[in-house]
């Protein structure tokens, strides 16, 4: 059986959640010990919201300073993986943390990246064109005009599916506290159809330059918030050694 999770799934799992396709660079610093496990929510049931709370903690303007983990679980043809990652977001400066880290920052409306230099064994930052913009991160979450789709019930929000544009989103669950999102997770079928095998890196094809069917891939997507207004995120110095700053905060 080809390596569909080691193919697809890793790539598409992280661009679902956050999307750093169209930047740059991709992390380059692997932090020592990246905790394992997944929080839960903050231990009660969520409170009902208006539909004027809804909108606004579906917002780029809620986000501004904010934990997020992730958890991601992807399955096909028998196979399956699961992928955390955490984002933090500071005003300009932003933080993410999955199989290794990376970080980010705005000053003037030009966006800097830090890289890790592994022959030097310094951080260095760098002008980027692609940046990783908030708006990104804020399309994983298209619930904010869904508030009429959901049931409160059993102290959560539910619906079975909701449809935006042409995707469906399926078993959505949302929880709030104080009007702000809380938790949030879907199942979501991703279909990519027929490739020519030299496109698909590691693809077992009958024959060199043949086709290749991609199986759909399951995805559920957990979201976890915590320390909204409470985020910080310590950029590296480009001066000093290796170590990259502790980042308090959530375990992912």
């Amino acid at each position: 059986m080809k390596n569909y999770k080691r193919i697809i799934f890793t790539g598409v799992a992280a661009a679902l959640c956050f999307s750093f396709a169209g930047c740059d660079l991709v992390p380059t610093h692997t932090p020592e010990g990246i905790p394992d496990g997944f929080p839960g929510g903050n231990g009660s049931a969520s409170q009902e919201v208006t539909q004027t709370q809804w909108t606004e903690a579906f917002l780029i303007s809620a986000f501004e300073n904010v934990t997020v983990n992730v958890r991601t679980t992807g399955s096909a043809l028998g196979q399956s993986d699961t992928q955390t990652q955490q984002l933090k977001i500071n005003g300009n400066k932003l933080y993410y943390n999955a199989e290794s880290e990376y970080y980010q920052e705005e000053s003037g409306g030009i966006y800097y990246q830090y890289t890790y230099n592994a022959n030097s064994e310094k951080w260095e930052k760098v002008e980027t064109q692609s940046p990783y913009r908030l708006e990104q991160f804020v399309e994983s979450l298209p619930f904010g005009g869904s508030y009429s789709d959901f049931t409160y019930a059993d102290g959560g929000y539910s619906a079975a599916d909701i449809t935006v544009g042409q995707a469906v989103y399926q078993d959505v669950a949302v929880t709030f506290d104080g009007g702000k999102l809380v938790s949030c997770e879907y199942t979501i079928v991703l279909s990519f159809g027929v490739y020519d095998g030299e496109d698909v890196p590691g693809a077992e094809t009958p024959e060199e330059g043949g086709e290749i069917t991609l199986p759909a891939i399951t995805l559920t997507v957990s979201f976890k918030f915590t320390d909204y207004d409470a985020t910080t995120v310590e950029l590296p110095s480009v001066d000093e050694g290796s170590d990259a700053p502790e980042q308090g905060g959530a375990e992912i």
